[in-house]
């Protein structure tokens, strides 16, 4: 019963609401070392009439503290563990317990899909499924999504967004490259503020949001710069013609229909093909060149979109970061870009995490095989707790559902 000196009697504890001499004149628990003492002595007298046989217990420490038996109990022999004579024979429960028989299997595979009507998410889906199995079964088939955390100021996800607007427009105005080049600066710093202050009076999210009013001021200010920043460097591109804005697309992959939107294609000087990804933050291709392709938007459009008419030999990811604006893509082995080297889009064949692809062509039809395998998995239930790489879950907001952390 561990009835060490320290403990028994215990140390007084008067509740902190009644007066103290209250308290003491009602002998209420805890209020005075005499009641303790007296509460404890007569409990000890009642446990030792229990039964004929009573053993009363004491530690001898715990860690580095000594204790010694409450005198309370110094009548009592003392006895050493050994010598007590205690039965081996299990209980009941401990008898059922120990002829137990586990069984254990892995349950990985769900029931397919049936009804695609109520499957959502785009190319996310495949993302999901690249990244870890089971994140994309507990994501889009149950539905099982974090709280958005509060934060001061605009989330970032509103200030892509705001950026994806404000480019749409000033592509529907400028249309190609020659045109770009021949705004001087004052013009273009002009037409960029217009079109800010048109897509912000358009947009509710101040609305929501008042009391971000002085956020979306500084915003306003700082959305100009970047966006300046960001045209000054596609003048530098060759010639090309914005062929497509915020392009909606329906594909069907094994069953799986997806719906992608592409924030651009231009057609480039030859009459090719050229598709960009607007990106507010930091980025890598790495992912297009990987088993389980964990950027799929890009690849998804151009495996399977239709280029019958023209065709399609670049994609880049355009990042549009205040100080270090980038593209960042991979392009026909006999590209423009390649010819001229144009900074960020490197040719297929100059990769080198494609070993065994030294073509576009090959990079496409292995993004065909990549793509089809993560659709069929998803829609036939693969549902494994498998991570691309570790780093997959220290962003994953399944943690309370998810066993991969106890199996491994």
């Amino acid at each position: 019963m561990g009835l060490h000196d320290g403990v028994w009697p215990p140390a007084t504890k008067p509740h902190p609401l009644i007066p103290y001499a209250i308290q003491q004149q009602h002998h209420m628990p805890h209020a005075t070392a005499k009641r303790e003492l007296q509460f404890c002595e007569n409990m000890t007298k009642r446990l030792e009439n229990a039964a004929k046989q009573v053993i009363f217990s004491s530690p001898a420490h715990e860690g580095d503290q000594l204790y010694f038996p409450s005198r309370l109990i110094h009548h009592i022999p003392m006895m050493a563990y050994s010598e007590l004579l205690l039965s081996d024979e299990l209980s009941q429960s401990e008898k059922i317990f120990q002829s137990r028989e586990s069984e254990s299997f892995e349950d990985n595979l769900l029931p397919p899909i049936t009804d695609f009507t109520k499957i959502h998410g785009g190319s996310s889906i495949l993302k999901l499924q690249a990244l870890c199995p089971f994140r994309a079964f507990a994501t889009i088939r149950l539905q099982a999504k974090a709280l958005n955390n509060p934060s001061i100021g605009i989330q970032p996800v509103i200030k892509g967004i705001l950026v994806h607007d404000i480019l749409f427009k000033l592509w529907g105005e400028i249309k190609d490259q020659q045109l770009l080049t021949e705004l001087t600066d004052e013009s273009l710093t002009q037409l960029i503020q217009h079109n800010i202050d048109k897509t912000f009076s358009e947009t509710d999210y101040q609305t929501h949001q008042p009391h971000n009013h002085y956020f979306f001021t500084v915003e306003k200010k700082r959305l100009c710069t970047v966006i300046k920043e960001w045209l000054l460097l596609e003048k530098t591109r060759p010639y090309f013609r914005v062929l497509a804005r915020e392009t909606e697309c329906h594909l069907t992959i094994a069953q799986l229909p997806i719906k992608i939107r592409l924030d651009r294609i231009d057609q480039l000087n030859d009459g090719s093909l050229f598709l960009m990804d607007y990106k507010t933050g930091l980025n890598s291709i790495n992912g297009w060149f990987q088993e389980r392709l964990t950027d799929p938007q890009l690849p998804l459009y151009a495996a399977f979109q239709d280029h019958s008419q023209q065709s399609f030999t670049g994609m880049c990811f355009a990042e549009i970061r205040q100080g270090e604006m980038k593209f960042k893509g991979v392009v026909h082995e006999d590209h423009i870009y390649a010819q001229n080297n144009f900074s960020g889009l490197i040719p297929i064949n100059r990769i080198k995490a494609t070993d065994d692809i030294y073509s576009w062509n090959a990079l496409i039809d292995t993004w065909k095989k990549s793509l089809e395998k993560l659709a069929n998995d998803f829609c036939n239930g693969v549902a494994i707790a498998d991570p691309v790489k570790a780093e997959v879950c220290l962003t994953c907001d399944l943690k309370p559902i998810c066993r991969y952390t106890i199996c491994h």
